[in-house]
């Protein structure tokens, strides 16, 4: 295909893909997932090693605690993975446009229910709320960068 050279007005050029940011795709979707899988065995890991720090008579390897963290946290990860995947199916579908609070607010919300449902209500609802948030802003900074909204788009 042979394009003009003349790329003004009535004449502009085509594109061949949008422009940067403005679709997303599912490869950054997954990217932010793994980040925040990431982010959240490392939170877990850190608090198991503050744990046993405490606790004089409970000393084990501490790389063993990581290995527990991460195949935890991919227990976790996968449902939750796939929810994400499908939430973003339905909204690409429709082309939303969505924000970075909307990934802080599902964070929180998501995480601080999960938390607020294993153990005492408010500390626990508050904790989940906290982890659920950064959650969120590592999912979308890893996803679209430092982008305040995105068009959802199958493409």
């Amino acid at each position: 295909m042979i394009y003009s050279r003349d790329c003004t007005g009535a004449n502009a050029c085509p594109t061949r893909r949008p422009p940067k940011g403005q679709h997303m795709q599912i490869v950054p979707v997954l990217k932010g997932c793994l980040a925040a899988y990431a982010v959240g065995v490392l939170f877990n890991w850190g608090g198991q090693l503050l744990s046993d720090a405490q606790r004089s008579a409970r000393r084990l390897d501490p790389w063993n605690d990581l290995w527990f963290s991460a195949i935890f946290g991919a227990i976790l990860a996968l449902p939750v993975t796939v929810l994400v995947l499908l939430l973003w199916f339905f909204l690409a579908r429709r082309s939303s446009t969505v924000t970075y609070r909307d990934a802080l607010a599902s964070g929180a919300a998501g995480t601080g229910l999960v938390f607020w449902a294993v153990g005492n209500p408010l500390p626990w609802l508050l904790v989940g709320l906290a982890l659920g948030a950064v959650f969120g802003a590592v999912f979308w900074l890893t996803a679209f960068g430092r982008r305040r909204q995105v068009t959802l788009t199958l493409r």
